[in-house]
Order: C-alpha cells, then structure tokens, then sequence
C-alpha cells in the first residue's frame, strides 16, 4: 500500500518540480523503516507462535520425528502461511491505497482525478523485500526448533528465566546512555552537530532502553523483594516475583514497546518541527510577484495579467534598488557577495502592503538599517567579510565606502526581509539623501511586486507568467513557495500519519502477544493462589499491579 503511493505517477504529477526531489527522498527512507519495524514485528510474532506450541512440537518428538523433521515441517508452514498473507496484504493493500491516497492528496493540497492508484514497481518491491523477510522468518523457525529441550518443550513455562548477569554494572550504564542519549537529542537544533547528534541520540537511547529493562529494571526488582516492607504487601510482592520470574522477555518486550512508542513521538514532533520551519518559508514572500523589472518583461507580465481576471491585481509598486558587491560598498566587504541599497522611503511603502504596522525612522543621513532573514537573531549581528569576519551589532558604527571615501554609519535596526528571498538578498535601508550618494557608484535596479487575489489558487497565472518571461528576468513567487511547502510539509504530515499508525498496531500487536501468552502460562500460577486463600479481588489487585509496572514504565520511558 505505501509503496503503491510512493512510486505513483498520477500523484507525482501533482507535485511541484521544486518539492518532488524532496518527497521521493523521504519516501524512500521511510520505506525502509516501514520494512525495519515489520521485520521485528514479524519476529516477535513468529516466538509468540512457536513459544505457544511448545507442547505440540514436544509431542511430535515423542512420537519418534527428528529434530531435523520438526524444524523442516515449521520451515515449510511459515513459508506458506508468509506467501497465502503476502498475496491477501497485496489485495488489501490496493484497496487501502486508494484511500490513502485521497489523504495524501489533501495533505498536499492537490486536486484531481487521479483514478485507481497501482504501480508494478511496488509490486515488484513488495515481493522482493517480504519475500526475503519471510524467508529469514523460516529460517529462523527452523533453527529455533533445535534449541529447544524436551523438558522445556513440556514444562518450559514453569522455568523462571536468569536474571542477567551484572546487572549493577549495566544497569548504571543504562542511565548513563539515556542521559547522553537525551543530551545528544538537545544539540540536534545546532547545524553542525545535528545529524552527527541525532544518530548518536538514537544509539544512546534504543541501547541504553534494552539495558535499562534487561538490567536496571531487574535490579530494581531484586531490591524490592529484598526489602522487609514488600512482605507486609502481599500484592506488590507477588507482582514482583512474577516479573522476576519473566525479567528476560519482559525486558525485551518492553524495550520494543517503548521504542515503538517513542518512534511515534518523534515522527509526530519532527514533522510539527519542520512543518514551522516550512511554513515560516511562505511568510518570507511577501507579495505574490517580485521580479527586476524592465520595459519587455513589464509588458509580459500586464499582458498575462490581463488574461487572469479571477486573480485580480491588490497592489502594483515599483521601487528603485542599488546593487553592489559587499567589498564595492564596505572597507572590509567580501568580494562577489551582493548587496542591495533602497531608500527609506520606498521601505515603508512596502510595510504598507505587506501589513507591517511599525515604519521605519531613520534620524539622520548617518543611519542605515539592515534587512536580512537568513542571519536575523536575537543578537541582530551584521557579519562582514571573508577570512577575517567582522561583527557590527544594533547601535555600533560601521565604515561604508561612497566611491573612495570611507565615512562611519551607525546601524540602527536590523529588521527582517521584506524583498522575497529569491529575488532580494541583504539589503541596506538609508536615507534619500545617502540613496543619491550611493547612486552614482552603484548599479541601478527596479524591482516591481505585485499582489493578487486568492495567491494561494493562482497556479495557471504563476505558470502563465514564468512560461512566458523564459528566464527574461529574476522572478520570485508566492505560489512557487505555496506550493513547495505544501507538497513537501504534506509528505512529511502524511508519513508521520503513516508509521505512527504502523508503530500504533506493532506496539499493540507486542502488547496483546504478550499479556496472551502470560495470561495462558500464569493460569495454574493464579490457581494456585486461590486454593490456598487468595481472595479474586487481592489476585485482581497483584495483576493490576503488574500490569501498571510493565506498561507505564515503557510511557514513562
């Protein structure tokens, strides 16, 4: 099913140019979590069957079948049973990938007839991968039945498991990873160390959470027991002793639980994490069209617009800029980084369209202001120059070149970008008087932006007017940006969905498997209990009791 999505052509061609790339890339990453978490899940279930029937297999060894027999007969079993599920999921999976299909489709904002949803490459991917899966599956059935005892195959259930050794030891280690393992996750927002930081989280976390389980968590255990004060509780006691008496496949089992429910954590908070990182993309466009503007491409644009009436023109300025390298217009500039310079003036017409309240006051001739959303900050530093970087902050000094003389101009705001990021680039505000200065060494430019009705439905006119420019002239878009991010935030939005749902039903698959089988092998334990006194409500209590340390512990976790 989520292949059939992945490889479609029909929804493919829904998507922009820019965003496409994007999204077949996290397609593909994510199909390989997709096939990681459905092996495991596969191998849980596949030691829930055969721990089940223990019995059965013991019986067949005591009716004269060799060990090699058994283990050919579960080969073959798992094999089939993998290939008639494989062949039902292939159906079902079409079926729900027309649905799905649906939701992807509104996640991007798409619209369209796309009819019913198949790829051959995805079945063919699909027959490959979970082929090799189940094959691996059998093999590992086949060899599990050797390992098994007589004994254990009859009584197997009533063996308490081994605590695990050193436990101390592994179990302060276990606390030592997760806090580095939290630690390295709280340095992913630094742009050097995040995806160095993110791995080595990951690392820390999933084995530092086995540990945990399989150590500390039996430590913990062994402590309570020991204690005068669990006696007195008849409840906590035999809860605890009945955890001792599990601590090998609790701890796995619950390390897979609390994996599986921290996948779904993240896959939920990285997309709103990258969602907001998107969406603040679409707020730095600012007008619908911002392009540099000339008498051919002026002439163009009117004409497209013309045959557009349901995106009505709201607003249509021009504005004349300055262009410099950084090393043309500072003493310390770094050569073939552009620069641009407006008048003050022209700055608060655009506030005035873009709907930003607060105009800006330049006090005299010697202030400038700078605009800039790649390095806005809570410092508000002007970085400058190459090998040597010169910082200049709010209300500092800094030498501006007007041809060859040097005077000192005194920052005094550094605001966000107004100009699209596409066309513009950091931009220096100054005064009229300082503008006609600056005019005689720079190179002149008129930029022109407009605003339309319903920008976010204007994709013929957008596709209408870079069609007909062909690259005449710099153009920068709202619906370019609208369009990229929808698509691309809509894949991250419908994935998350995706293998929050798929970790969801493996981690309430390990969950039912679990509570199951120690149900069944508990049944003569709770018996037990009754025959010699227990009342139903105390065992209703020590189960309770069970039950909340198993799974609030993985939640917690």
């Amino acid at each position: 099913m989520y292949l059939n999505i992945a490889n479609s052509e029909k929804l493919r061609a829904l998507m922009g140019k820019d965003a496409l790339g994007v999204a077949s890339l996290l397609f593909n990453l994510c199909s390989y979590v997709i096939i990681l978490f459905s092996v495991i899940f596969m191998w849980n279930s596949t030691s829930f069957f055969i721990k089940k029937r223990k019995k059965e297999i013991g019986i067949y060894a005591l009716l004269g079948m060799k060990n090699k027999d058994i283990a050919k007969m579960m080969f073959m079993e798992t094999l089939i049973i993998g290939i008639f599920s494989l062949g039902i999921s292939i159906v079902i999976g079409t079926l729900l990938s027309q649905i799905f299909a649906r939701v992807f489709m509104s996640f991007i904002k798409a619209t369209g007839d796309i009819g019913i949803v198949f790829s051959f490459k995805a079945l063919k991917n699909t027959l490959v991968n979970f082929s090799i899966v189940f094959i691996i599956i059998s093999i590992r059935a086949y060899r599990i039945i050797y390992k098994f005892k007589l004994i254990e195959l009859f009584k197997g259930e009533e063996i308490n498991e081994k605590e695990p050794k050193n436990k101390t030891l592994k179990g302060i280690l276990s606390i030592i990873l997760l806090i580095l393992g939290y630690f390295f996750g709280s340095l992913t927002g630094i742009k050097i160390l995040g995806a160095a930081s993110l791995f080595l989280a990951l690392i820390s976390v999933i084995v530092g959470t086995y540990l945990f389980f399989n150590s500390f968590f039996a430590l913990y255990v062994s402590l309570m027991r020991k204690r005068k004060n669990s006696y007195k509780n008849v409840e906590k006691l035999l809860a605890l002793s009945n955890i001792r008496s599990r601590i090998g496949s609790n701890a796995k089992s619950l390390a897979v639980i609390s994996i599986l429910n921290a996948s779904i954590i993240l896959a939920a908070s990285t997309t709103m994490i990258v969602t907001g990182l998107l969406e603040k993309d679409i707020s730095n466009h600012r007008f619908s069209y911002v392009y540099h503007s000339n008498k051919g491409a002026d002439e163009i644009v009117d004409k497209v617009l013309e045959q557009h009436k349901d995106n009505k023109i709201k607003n249509d300025i021009f504005i004349h800029s300055l262009k410099f390298n950084e090393n043309e217009i500072l003493k310390d500039g770094k050569e073939g980084k552009n620069i641009y310079v407006i008048k003050e003036e022209d700055y608060n017409k655009l506030c005035a369209i873009a709907n930003i309240e607060e105009k800006l006051k330049l006090k005299n001739k010697n202030n400038i202001a700078i605009l800039d959303e790649n390095e806005i900050s809570s410092e508000r530093v002007w970085k400058i120059g190459a090998s040597k970087i010169k910082s200049v902050k709010v209300n500092e000094n800094i030498n501006m070149l007007f041809g060859d003389n040097e005077e000192s101009m005194n920052l005094l705001e550094y605001r966000e970008e107004i100009i699209n990021p596409e066309v513009g680039g950091k931009t220096v505000v100054v005064t009229s008087e300082s503008f006609e200065r600056f005019k005689t060494f720079g190179k002149p430019l008129s930029l022109r932006f407009i605003n339309v009705e319903d920008q976010n439905k204007s994709k013929e006119l957008t596709e209408d007017i870079n069609n007909s420019l062909h690259e005449k002239t710099k153009i920068s878009s709202y619906y370019q940006s609208y369009e990229s991010v929808s698509n691309i935030s809509g894949t991250f939005k419908f994935i998350a969905l995706f293998t929050s749902l798929i970790f969801m039903i493996s981690s309430l698959s390990v969950i039912y498997f679990k509570i199951v089988m120690e149900c069944d092998e508990e049944i003569k334990r709770y018996s037990i209990m009754k025959k010699i006194g227990f009342s139903y409500k105390d065992i209703k209590k020590s189960m309770g009791k069970e039950l909340a340390i198993i799974f609030m512990l993985p939640l917690i976790l």
